[in-house]
């Protein structure tokens, strides 16, 4: 056997050894027990996932949003971009969030598509996607101040002959302002009358904070906090969620560590203000108020999320992290695809593969006898080595994908079917075995190299101007494309000098 041969064998080998070994971590992973996952560490079942062929979202189960970005509160030079800047702010939450193979892309001007494959929290996804998360530090009011400012309204509302009083209305237990359920729409409702309004410090707002639960009793409190805030979410440059506060060793927090930029500012502030209250307000809304209680030079400061879980901390950690969006998103459009109707397309896509290939492997055995085994062989390593380069560029996997394999089985025995009708022509006209292969293989190269190039052609123009599922089939037939003339051309050719090396080799089944 000559030298060139046994290298080119070898490189076939390997590439098989290797195909081999990609989609093992597949079929294990697929193929692994729920009892098996819960005596797995984190690391080696994640690892394991991530190593594996990723199913897309018709395939595994998930969710299916399409977004429209609100920029009805933006000027003209801020809505130019800010779908693109919406876009990528939700890429960055999305993938710290640990979606595998999420896909989020534009649909249109104002509309942005995404899925998130595997997705089982739906809500928690969509509160994550939705918000807008605009962080604000603002200067807290002190009680002395806050008391006269309700002196002042009571005075107005009683200029006006209303009974009500707001000093009534909100109860103060020497640190908080705090409003019961039945009296919030009331106090809502006095603050914003014009009249009311109107006798506000210019520099101060009211704002709410969360409502909270003690001794079972449902309540939220009323802050006074300056108008311009002291800090913005632009400033911070990492966050955690935690577990363990000053006030609670079990409650939950994020903590922040502030850019460089914003750490001499930050120094500044909470010296300036030692005794006072900062509070950290996301969207409008008060999170926590803690009281300065020394100077903070290094940056790093921590908001309390009282009673919420470690989730809804990790949430907003990487809501703070990966950004606040330049504009509100609204859900136009929700599909959910459960994993039973994932299976039964996996179940129905394969059984599909599965009869193609049947149907092709009888054909051409038929037909080209032992020669067209040779194709077949390859045909079979043609799908093995698609796989797990899918599964080795952590590639998506969808049904119109499965499609595409499906489309493949034909696709690589054409190649083949050129080459061996060559090869009857050279053997009909006189010519050596060997020479009529090597014939045969040389004269349907061009054939073959023209019909794939225009192929490949098509899958390139389809990924680029398609959207998600077309993309997935476009990836399909690219690869597809390029290892099955791999296959037909590299590999058949192989076999067939391995054959004709042999001197009792006399007669072809082709």
């Amino acid at each position: 056997m000559k030298r060139d041969l046994k290298w080119r064998i070898f490189i076939v080998v390997i590439v098989l050894l290797l195909s081999f070994y990609q989609l093992y971590v597949s079929l294990r992973y697929y193929t692994i027990s729920e009892k098996e996952k819960v005596n797995m560490s984190y690391e080696e079942l994640s690892s394991l996932k991530n190593r594996s062929l990723h199913l897309g979202l018709d395939l595994q189960g998930g969710m299916n949003l399409i977004l429209e970005v609100d920029k009805t509160s933006l000027t003209k030079e801020e809505s130019e971009g800010s779908v693109d800047r919406v876009l990528e702010i939700l890429k960055n939450r999305i993938d710290q969030f640990g979606i595998t193979e999420p896909l989020i892309e534009k649909q249109g001007n104002e509309r942005i598509s995404v899925q998130l494959p595997g997705v089982v929290d739906r809500e928690r996804a969509k509160s994550l996607i939705g918000k807008t998360a605009q962080l604000e530090f603002r200067i807290v009011a002190e009680n002395d101040f806050v008391q006269k400012v309700f002196e002042n309204i009571d005075k107005k509302l009683e200029e006006s002959k209303d009974t009500l009083k707001i000093s009534s209305l909100v109860d103060n237990n020497g640190v908080d302002f705090i409003v019961y359920p039945e009296n919030i729409s009331i106090v809502k409702n006095i603050l914003s009358k014009d009249e009311i309004k109107a006798v506000l410090p210019a520099d101060y707002i009211f704002m709410w904070g969360r409502e909270k639960t003690k001794d079972g009793i449902n309540q939220t409190i009323l802050y006074l906090v300056e108008k311009n805030p002291v800090l913005k979410g632009d400033a911070i440059l990492d966050a955690r969620a935690a577990i363990g506060t000053n006030d609670n060793p079990y409650g939950v927090k994020v903590e922040l560590t502030m850019n460089k930029n914003a750490k001499s500012r930050w120094a500044s502030i909470t010296g300036s203000n030692i005794g006072r209250r900062i509070a950290f307000s996301l969207d409008s809304t008060i999170v926590s108020a803690p009281v300065v209680r020394e100077r903070i030079p290094s940056g790093n400061t921590e908001i309390s999320m009282g009673n919420a879980t470690i989730n809804d901390a990790k949430d907003l950690a990487i809501i703070l992290k990966a950004g606040a969006l330049p504009a509100p998103v609204k859900i136009i459009e929700e599909r959910s695809v459960g994993p039973t109707l994932g299976s039964d397309s996996i179940r129905k896509g394969i059984r599909s593969l599965i009869y193609g290939v049947i149907i092709v492997f009888i054909f051409m055995a038929i037909y080209y006898g032992f020669s067209g085994l040779i194709a077949d062989f390859a045909m079979v390593i043609n799908l093995i080595i698609l796989l797990a380069i899918l599964s080795l560029f952590k590639a998506t996997l969808t049904l119109p994908g499965i499609a595409g394999l499906i489309l493949l089985v034909g696709t690589a025995i054409d190649a083949n079917v050129l080459i061996f009708e060559r090869i009857r022509e050279e053997l009909a006209s006189g010519k050596t075995i060997k020479t009529a292969i090597s014939l045969g293989y040389s004269k349907a190269f061009t054939t073959i190299f023209d019909a794939n190039a225009t192929s490949l052609v098509t899958a390139i123009i389809l990924y680029w101007f398609g959207t998600g599922t077309i993309k997935g089939f476009a990836i399909i037939l690219g690869l597809g494309l390029v290892i099955s003339f791999f296959s037909a051309i590299y590999v058949t050719k192989i076999i067939f000098d391995i054959l004709t090396s042999n001197p009792n080799f006399k007669k072809l089944s082709i």
